[in-house]
């Protein structure tokens, strides 16, 4: 393949032949490099998206070996470490492809409800041992390895504060509240509410609070006169913001149950699962598994 710059429709360079990799900011460039790392499979499951991969893995309760434990850390080994298989299986890939994988800028997370584990036998790649971490970003979500998501709702309140800031001061220029209300419903909402299925029904709720008094600030500043927050929603023509994500939920994960065809409707759990037998009965949490309890909070029990 030739790669020339063109500018104003002049070519402003000579061509030059490349025989490895692709093109940065070229048109055919993403199309290129979807085909180029089409056959990166180092593990079942692996999502990949523009120049970003990432593996998931499930690994038995049998195959760990708890080395030292506390109250709030857990030394592990892991036999038969599938993670190992995958990075090995990726390393090679990229010396076939000619490629570099940086294992300083790898990392690898362990979901778990167990207290901070750390992996014993550390994943390498070329030698180099990749780093643990507790949290990461996946297509904008933040993920944390108890699955608490509450990392994801700072991160919505904090890209939001320009906007709210703009929504300051607008209001001290006169704007009139209707038109306030469309802006927070265009700038604001849609930050709070970004893929909110993905995350919001496993938030605690000391974090869905602060997504609500985060509501409460912005419905303050349109409407300063009126003191209740819920009287504020109901002049804005708005719901509650946890309603307004339960909704979204609901939505989306009823259109995915509904359609045979969607790519996510297999990881489903059946309608009658125990989750939803538990949750029917109202039985006491506390006799439930940590694990249980997270799913009941899950909005797939709501579909039973």
């Amino acid at each position: 393949m030739e790669v020339q710059v063109y500018y104003n429709n002049l070519k402003s360079s000579r061509s030059l032949a490349t025989k490895l990799g692709v093109p940065q900011g070229t048109i055919s460039g993403p199309i290129l490099w979807n085909i180029y790392v089409n056959n990166l499979e180092p593990a079942p499951d692996t999502i990949k998206y523009a120049d970003d991969t990432s593996i998931f893995t499930t690994i038995s309760k049998s195959a760990v070996d708890v080395l030292k434990k506390s109250k709030s850390h857990h030394l592990i080994n892991i036999t038969q470490n599938s993670m190992q298989s995958a990075a090995d299986k990726a390393l090679d890939w990229s010396k076939q492809h000619h490629q570099r994988i940086n294992a300083a800028k790898t990392q690898y997370m362990m979901f778990t409800l167990k207290q901070n584990p750390e992996l014993n036998n550390k994943i390498t790649m070329n030698n180099t041992a990749i780093e643990q971490s507790t949290e990461a970003k996946l297509l904008g979500v933040c993920l944390d390895s108890h699955l608490t998501f509450s990392k994801q709702i700072d991160q919505c309140i904090e890209k939001s504060r320009s906007a709210v800031h703009g929504l300051l001061t607008l209001r001290r220029h006169g704007v009139s509240s209707k038109m306030l209300v469309k802006f927070y419903q265009a700038r604001i909402l849609p930050v709070l509410s970004y893929a909110a299925p993905a995350w919001f029904t496993y938030a605690p709720q000391y974090a869905k609070d602060r997504l609500e008094r985060h509501q409460s600030l912005c419905l303050r500043i349109i409407y300063p006169e009126i003191q209740s927050y819920s009287l504020r929603t109901e002049t804005a023509g708005l719901q509650r913001i946890t309603d307004h994500l339960m909704s979204l939920c609901i939505r989306y994960t009823t259109k995915i149950a509904n359609n045979d065809t969607h790519r996510l409707h297999s990881l489903l759990p059946p309608r009658q699962s125990a989750i939803g037998r538990h949750s029917s009965r109202l039985v006491d949490k506390r006799q439930l598994t940590a694990r249980t309890s997270l799913k009941m909070r899950s909005v797939f029990s709501l579909l039973e």
